[in-house]
């Protein structure tokens, strides 16, 4: 099994296992360095939901960069199976939701201080042209709560709206193929 190794805070070095799939990518440690660069202190006390969450490699940072629980939603079952294996090395409070992200992201709705990362499968894969569209869909109706980020990963050549719902851009930031787009 494949590993990489937590970026920053109390746990840096500890190794995340994620899955021999091509189906599961971890994000890069540029990625992971940047989110947390400017998040900052923001991620204190948060509840992180990683949507889409694969090795869970973003949320396992968040949870040793001082977020107070971590949220996992994934279908994907070496993904599954590799998320929990690398809960169990971790203390702190690390819920993983099986099934499909947009059946089960109804269990967010009444959850208090979040940092929503949506990081879908980039719509250039196969059955996935919509992905991005539908996550979006997801965040339009939402009651956005006081403290609430959003981040969406995708592919640079997609762009993503100014506004999604109550949610407004703030920063945009490209690493080659991937990008990110932050949401206040």
């Amino acid at each position: 099994m494949n590993s990489i190794q937590i970026n920053g805070g109390k746990y840096r070095g500890k190794k995340i296992y994620f899955p021999d799939t091509q189906n599961t990518r971890p994000s890069k440690s540029i990625v992971r360095n940047s989110i947390f660069d400017t998040l900052q202190n923001q991620i204190l006390h948060k509840t992180f939901l990683e949507l889409f969450a694969g090795s869970g490699s973003v949320g396992f940072e968040a949870i040793s960069r001082g977020a107070d629980e971590v949220l996992f939603f994934e279908k994907g079952r070496e993904a599954i199976s590799t998320l929990f294996k690398n809960r169990d090395s971790f203390s702190e409070k690390i819920n993983v939701i099986e099934g499909d992200t947009f059946k089960n992201f109804s269990v967010v709705l009444n959850l208090e201080n979040r940092i929503f990362y949506v990081d879908p499968p980039f719509n250039i894969r196969d059955g996935m042209v919509d992905i991005y569209q539908k996550s979006i869909n997801l965040f339009e109706n939402i009651e956005k709560k006081d403290g609430d980020i959003l981040i969406f990963e995708h592919i640079s050549t997609e762009k993503f709206p100014d506004k999604i719902g109550d949610f407004e851009k703030y920063k945009f930031k490209k690493f080659g193929k991937t990008s990110l787009s932050y949401y206040l």
